[in-house]
């Protein structure tokens, strides 16, 4: 048998509450400059593993730029540039879990470089 000193010791550990653990998400930077989650493409939409990611350049009369989406989000992104639409490239960049996996690691790298 357990002594009462033993027992409220026990009781002290099964009854304490561990503290949260705060986890940020770890964002990145999008042609627009707004943060965006890696499991999410240049538009803000959730990439799973099995989503295809593409490469959509955009050339304007100003400037060129380049953003990571899936298909179904490409021509929001047309329509928007649509009167100063110059030129548009799609091409297939990789699947939705090696392009999560690239960017994190491509943060990382940038991280240890700038030692933000």
């Amino acid at each position: 048998m357990l002594s009462e000193k033993e027992k409220v010791a026990l009781d002290k550990k099964i009854t304490a509450v561990p503290e949260p653990l705060e986890i940020e998400p770890e964002t990145r930077k999008n042609a627009f400059g707004e943060s965006v989650e890696f499991y999410q493409d240049d538009t803000g939409a959730p990439i799973y593993d099995t989503d295809t990611v593409y490469h959509l350049l955009i050339e304007t009369e100003v400037c060129t730029q380049v953003f990571f989406v899936l298909f179904e989000r490409a021509q929001e992104l047309l329509d928007e540039f649509e009167v100063e639409l110059v030129a548009a490239k799609l091409s297939k960049y990789s699947d939705g879990k090696t392009f999560k996996k690239e960017k994190k690691e491509a943060l990382k790298e940038m991280e240890e470089i700038f030692g933000e």
